[in-house]
């Protein structure tokens, strides 16, 4: 009998621990699943962490997708993770000077009442987005450079909606990111390894830095405004469709680019280069600007469109300094032109497919000329330290 006793509460016990863990096993897997729910706020709202912001009582967890009902104020005051998001209301990042991380897996949407900013500490908060983004009320993660909210982007992300929308500092991390409308960027624009920034045919104001990282790349016909008052800089080798200075401050371009349609630059803002450009369409500096290259290549070398490189004056002077000059391809039929006067300070070189005319200004290199193609000058033209070449008996005119 005791060994019938010993041997049934040994099998009560086995069998408890098989209940218990297989009871484990299923809330772990619960737990891994997740169950999402729909979760909005009440009509007032309140700090997300505080369960009566909730309509239920229930604050909102990974797998939730939430809705921040009109008229209500809704604080994020802690790290928060979710599915997708409906702003009705307004949402807040930040309670004090704490950064929030916050991710969204699934769409963000911003209706015309809706309101998704940062609130006024000096801090810098993080949002992923791995959904799509439709804007058609407020979205501004800027404040100033101490307040603001930064943006990465995961996925094949769009961002739609009738409002741009501004963000402080963008990284398109993985996949691609398809703007459908203007963006501003406050802080910087970065492209990681792999990833694409679909930039449409919109125009997308940056006031940061602007790189670019392994095979990262900006697709489209977009216009990028480097727009900053202060100093920001182009670090990394890219392609451009048109490109644009502004502001007032002082673009560095610190690597070899290419912009493949229009290049200006305008407002009195300062362009410092001493690396190797391709330029393709139209180059502009305005009066009261200035493009400076103490060094490096500007190859002009469209040969389907005609080219007009316009140069101002700032404080009386022409406004435009190249280090090296070169005109390439084009023929009678889509010639150089250039408005202003230039100043090369070490070649300028012809090539024999091109042609290059002039509106009658006064050009000064102080360096050499080597004249291949047709070359019309018809000013007066100051030749310093250099020597004049024309290596294929070419006929040219140079002016006075």
């Amino acid at each position: 009998i005791k060994n019938c006793e010993f041997f049934y509460n040994t099998y009560n016990i086995k069998l408890n621990i098989m209940k218990r863990t297989f009871l484990l096993l299923i809330l772990f897997f619960i737990a891994k699943i997740g169950i999402s729910a729909d979760i909005s706020s009440t009509a007032l709202g309140g700090n997300w962490s505080n369960p009566a912001t909730w309509v239920g009582g229930i604050v909102p967890g990974s797998g939730d997708n939430v809705t921040i009902v009109n008229g209500a104020n809704v604080t994020i005051d802690q790290d928060v993770t979710i599915s997708n998001l409906l702003i009705d209301g307004t949402l807040i990042i930040g309670n004090d000077a704490t950064p929030r991380i916050i991710t969204i897996n699934g769409t963000t949407s911003i209706s015309a009442s809706g309101s998704f900013s940062v609130a006024s500490f000096d801090i810098t908060h993080s949002v992923t987005f791995k959904g799509n983004i439709t804007n058609n009320g407020v979205l501004n993660f800027y404040n100033s450079s101490s307040q603001s909210a930064d943006a990465i982007f995961e996925g094949t992300i769009a961002i739609n909606g009738s409002n741009s929308p501004t963000f402080g500092k963008i990284t398109i991390n993985t996949g691609t990111t398809t703007a459908d409308l203007g963006l501003t960027i406050r802080g910087a624009l970065i492209i990681e390894n792999a990833a694409t920034l679909a930039s449409g045919t919109y125009t997308h104001y940056v006031y940061g830095n602007f790189s670019r990282n392994g095979t990262g790349q900006m697709t489209g016909n977009s216009t990028i405004v480097m727009n900053s008052a202060q100093i920001q800089s182009i670090t990394t080798t890219a392609t451009f469709y048109n490109l644009t200075f502004a502001g007032g401050g002082t673009g560095v371009i610190g690597a070899n680019i290419t912009v493949t349609n229009n290049f200006s630059i305008t407002d009195n803002t300062k362009v410092q280069t001493s690396q190797n450009h391709i330029f393709q369409r139209n180059f502009t500096v305005d009066n009261g600007s200035i493009y400076e290259a103490s060094a490096g290549r500007a190859t002009f070398n469209s040969g389907t469109q005609t080219q007009t490189i316009t140069v101002g004056i700032t404080n009386s002077q022409p406004n435009t300094t190249f280090f090296e000059f070169y005109l390439d391809n084009g023929t009678t039929v889509n010639p150089k032109t250039i408005n202003g006067g230039l100043t090369v300070n070490n070649s300028f070189y012809l090539y024999n497919d091109a042609v290059v005319n002039d509106n009658n200004t006064t050009h000064t290199f102080n360096g050499s000329l080597f004249i291949n193609g047709t070359c019309n000058f018809g000013g007066t033209l100051f030749l310093t330290n250099g020597t004049l070449y024309d290596n294929q008996d070419y006929d040219f005119n140079l002016g006075n």
